[in-house]
């Protein structure tokens, strides 16, 4: 059959007879797979068309089942393994955690604290305590270090002092769990302030540890939230391969890190802090992109592949970011509407945070270290789920030896 895959925004879509044909089903089996969310559809003009990734990544989930070696190829690319967890899904709207909407958490103003239990414990409650805590250690200032780096330093600096971190259990360790969490907080741009580790909410806590009044901390409380989980990326699926060790919640959020840190992960959102670094008004957004294009690389903060019609989490970044400082923002808005029209491509979460740490005023690297920060309820809340599951994620290897396979 002939290739009628055309793009939107940086994916491929395939019409319904494509996508049936790859699968090998029928199109009324393909609409049933698209009614119980196994495959999205978008619209094109008058017509329903199906992403290809997630036709493709539905293909190898049935392959593997059946055991075909192909999948065993692709089994880490982009959709298998497939692990059951009910955290969190993925949409047209952005990320749903459990049951609600990340965006419309965050206009609602319902704070960080209580989508991190929400996350983590299963239900919304009415009200959520993150109790003040010692400070615990601070790290040291070291030459060519960023603030990314230096929050990193801090949450292997606080598994190392916790020495009972694998004997407690129960509320001890939730305790624990939740003083992680603000100590991380507190301490992410140097040593903690009082006023940071006693702050009534984790948004006003961050906002004091940033420099900012608390009473911006309405505000980052909603950067927090609608960066707090994104289904099974790559940073969360390697704090989950450390919770199905048995390794201490401490100790996976730093392999979450060590993930997040990749420059094709969380490191995209410093990549476009550099991108978007020079651009102060038209002309310099055409200059910074023509510099990009000629690069011949992915162009940093845009285009996801999960969302063709753009990420509801950008969007919502940037419209906050002009409630707080559209002058500051406009720049930013500029060099997107340029990137749309001249590549088609539209603002990811990344380039959202950019223009929010601008709009705030804060320091180089710190829209990363938000991205973390916010990130940090997830991956709690995955590695809590995967040590219940008492299952330890060990995938096997196709290996080639001399022309054949050995499984």
């Amino acid at each position: 059959m002939r290739s009628d895959a055309i793009g939107v925004g940086m994916a491929q879509t395939l019409s319904a007879d494509e996508a049936a044909h790859r699968l090998g089903i029928r199109k009324a089996t393909l609409y049933t797979y698209a009614s119980r969310g196994l495959l999205r559809s978008v619209k094109v003009g008058r017509t329903c068309r199906y992403l290809e990734s997630e036709v493709d990544s539905l293909r190898v989930r049935a392959a593997s089942v059946s055991g075909h070696e192909a999948a065993a190829a692709s089994a880490l690319d982009w959709g298998a393994p497939v692990l059951e967890s009910r955290i969190t899904t993925i949409g047209a709207r952005g990320p749903v955690y459990r049951g609600h909407v990340a965006v419309a958490l965050a206009d609602a103003e319902v704070s960080f604290e209580r989508v991190f239990d929400l996350l983590v414990e299963g239900t919304l409650p009415a009200v959520s305590e993150f109790p003040s805590c010692p400070a615990g250690p601070s790290v040291a200032r070291v030459p060519g270090d960023t603030v990314f780096t230096r929050l990193m330093g801090l949450v292997v600096q606080l598994v190392a002092d916790d020495e009972l971190r694998l004997a407690v259990s129960g509320e001890v360790e939730r305790q624990r769990r939740r003083a992680l969490v603000r100590r991380m907080i507190a301490g992410c741009l140097g040593p903690p302030s009082d006023a940071a580790l006693t702050e009534p909410t984790l948004g006003g806590a961050l906002a004091v540890a940033l420099g900012l009044e608390p009473t911006l901390g309405r505000w980052v409380s909603r950067a927090l939230v609608v960066c707090a989980d994104h289904e099974l990326n790559a940073s969360t699926f390697a704090a989950r391969v450390a919770a199905g060790t048995g390794a201490d919640p401490g100790a996976c959020v730093v392999a979450a890190l060590a993930a997040l840190s990749g420059p094709r992960h969380g490191g995209a959102t410093d990549r476009a802090e550099r991108l978007l670094s020079p651009v102060v008004d038209p002309a310099t957004a055409r200059i910074a992109l023509r510099e990009a294009l000629s690069s011949a690389e992915v162009l940093p903060g845009f285009g996801h592949r999960l969302y063709p019609a753009g990420d509801p989490r950008a969007v919502a970044l940037l419209r906050w970011s002009e409630d707080l400082d559209p002058v500051a923002t406009a720049p930013i808005r500029s060099f997107a509407a340029l990137v749309a029209d001249t590549t088609g491509e539209l603002p990811t979460l990344d380039v959202g945070l950019v223009a929010f740490a601008r709009a705030l005023r804060l320091p180089p690297g710190t829209a990363s270290t938000l991205f973390a920060l916010g990130r940090t309820a997830g991956w709690i809340a995955h590695v809590e789920e995967q040590r219940k599951s008492g299952r330890m994620l060990r995938p096997r290897a196709a290996t080639a030896v001399v022309g054949r396979r050995t499984r």
